[in-house]
């Protein structure tokens, strides 16, 4: 993990914000055309490790959410910029709410390093970064393809909800940034798109999708198989 932003913070100092700042990255690529994918980057914030302020008659969380994408092979940067995120809280619920979003971007074929650090506005010293690479290759080439798989909270089919930022294709669609799934969060939901089944590329008339879920140890806990029919 490169520390791009924050070079001279001591060690110390950088390992204690690491591990208690509860900050979660996670993303997937969606098609967009024959040369670019979309990516969609999710995010999360548990309300417990953000500090609690006053704005007028209202209390408030702030976070600040920095990305930086650059090309690897060109150099050149694709996205350089920070959002700061306000939440009005109720201090009666409870705080180990987590606050969740997700941003999209366009990007063209090619392999990109991904720089990503949540932070809270008001206290710097709690952050935590993340680095992903991140490699792009577009869905729609022609022939049989199957985008990232999503992982999810929660999934509503059938919403009607069209400008929540979690819609796409009749679903609503609630990031699980952490991926962990478990006690706290027992039912794993998982959103997946197939493309150019109709491609003349495609021989088959008939196509099987396999749905395996392994766990932490890598045993097959659970197979589902579903054939279509073209």
């Amino acid at each position: 993990m490169k520390n791009l932003l924050l070079a001279f913070l001591i060690l110390s100092k950088f390992i204690f914000s690491q591990s208690k700042f509860d900050f979660e990255f996670d993303y997937a690529q969606f098609a967009y055309d024959s040369t670019s994918n979309y990516l969609e980057l999710y995010y999360s914030f548990n309300q417990s490790s953000l500090k609690i302020s006053a704005e007028n008659s209202h209390t408030i969380q702030e976070a600040l959410l920095k990305i930086f994408i650059k090309n690897i092979g060109t150099n050149d940067t694709l996205v350089f910029n920070q959002w700061q995120l306000k939440h009005d809280i109720d201090t009666v619920e409870n705080s180990n709410q987590v606050l969740v979003g997700t941003l999209g971007f366009i990007v063209p074929s090619g392999s990109y390093s991904c720089y990503v650090k949540g932070s809270d506005v008001k206290e710097e010293s709690m952050f935590r970064e993340i680095s992903e690479e991140i490699k792009v290759v577009p869905f729609l080439s022609g022939s049989l393809g199957i985008s990232d798989i999503q992982l999810a909270s929660k999934m509503i089919q059938g919403s009607e909800n069209t400008n929540s930022i979690f819609y796409k294709n009749t679903f609503e669609v609630i990031p699980n940034p952490n991926v962990l799934y478990g006690e706290n969060q027992p039912a794993l939901f998982f959103y997946s798109e197939l493309y150019n089944l109709l491609s003349p590329l495609v021989k088959s008339d008939n196509l099987k999708l396999s749905q395996m879920i392994y766990n932490s140890k890598g045993k097959l806990v659970k197979e589902k198989n579903k054939i279509f029919f073209a």
